[in-house]
């Protein structure tokens, strides 16, 4: 989300970084390498990530009317419902 990178391209890099985390001998038995895309929910985070991408955060407070004192959880529900 913090930087221009699709979905896809982030996948490839996690997976580079997942054999530099390997290469470096750490024990498999106290190690567990996992992305978000794969074990927070497959494809419906996927289309979540991608559908925030799209959206700014000036957008959602004009269409949900948003204001300051708004949780967190109301400004971040509108992707999931997408």
């Amino acid at each position: 989300m913090w930087k221009n990178l699709s979905v896809e391209e982030s996948q490839r890099l996690a997976r580079e970084n997942a054999k530099d985390i390997i290469s470096c001998d750490f024990d498999i038995s106290k190690t567990f390498i996992f992305s978000d895309f794969d074990y927070v929910g497959g494809a419906f985070y996927k289309n979540m990530v991608k559908v925030a991408r799209c959206v700014t955060y000036n957008k959602v407070l004009g269409i949900f009317g948003f204001t300051g004192e708004d949780h967190i959880g109301k400004v971040s529900f509108p992707r999931v419902q997408v």
